[in-house]
C-alpha cells in the first residue's frame, strides 16, 4: 500500500486515536505521578473508619471539610494541609455523600518529598484513612473520582474529607487546611 489515500487514512487513524485517548482522560492519567493504591477496605475496616472519625481526640466538625466534585469525569480537588511542629502522622479520608451512584472517590495524601498514600471510599461510604508518617510540612490532599460506565450521565458528587495532623500521642497538630484547586 502506498500513495496519498494510504497516508490520509494513516493520519486519520492517528488523529482518531489521539482524540480517543484525550476524550477518555488517558492524557490526564499519563501526566499524573504513579502511586500505589491500598487494597479496598473490608466491612470491618469501613465501620472502624466511621467510628474513627468520632474517636479522635480534639476532632470537631471544623476538621471535616465539605465540597463537591463537578460533572467532569476527570474532576480533581486539591487541598493544602499544613502540619505543624511535632507532627508524626498526616491523615486524610473521603466520605462519598452522593448516594449509591456508581461513582468511586479516592483520597491521596502526598508529603513534601512526593511520597503518597491512597485510599478508596466505597459507594456512599467513608474511606479508610490514607496515612503518612513523615513529620511536619505542607501536604497535598487530592480528591478524585472514578465514574464507572462510559455512557452513564455525568454526576456531581458531594463529599466530605477529614484532614488531620497528629503527634505521636494522637494530639492534633494541624495548622490549616485550604482548597487550592476546585476543578
Amino acid at each position: 500500500m502506498s500513495g496519498p489515500s494510504y497516508m490520509s487514512t494513516k493520519k486519520l487513524v492517528r488523529v482518531c486515536m489521539i482524540a480517543f485517548v484525550v476524550a477518555s482522560g488517558g492524557g490526564v492519567v499519563a501526566a499524573q505521578p504513579r502511586f500505589e493504591v491500598e487494597p479496598p477496605a473490608s466491612e470491618v475496616e469501613q465501620q472502624a473508619s466511621e467510628v474513627g472519625r468520632q474517636a479522635i481526640p480534639g476532632v470537631d466538625p471544623l476538621a471535616i471539610v465539605v465540597e463537591d466534585l463537578g460533572p467532569s469525569p476527570n474532576h480533581v480537588d486539591v487541598w493544602s494541609l499544613q502540619c505543624g511542629p511535632g507532627t508524626v502522622y498526616a491523615r486524610a479520608d473521603v466520605g462519598d455523600l452522593g448516594g449509591v451512584d456508581g461513582v468511586r472517590l479516592y483520597v491521596t495524601i502526598v508529603n513534601p518529598l512526593g511520597r503518597a498514600a491512597t485510599q478508596m471510599a466505597p459507594d456512599n461510604g467513608i474511606s479508610p484513612q490514607a496515612t503518612l508518617t513523615t513529620g511536619p510540612g505542607n501536604y497535598l490532599v487530592i480528591i478524585t473520582k472514578l465514574q464507572l460506565g462510559f455512557f452513564l450521565p455525568l454526576t456531581v458528587v458531594p463529599y466530605d474529607s477529614l484532614q488531620i495532623c497528629q503527634d505521636a500521642r494522637g494530639n492534633l497538630t494541624r495548622e490549616s487546611v485550604q482548597l487550592i484547586q476546585d476543578q
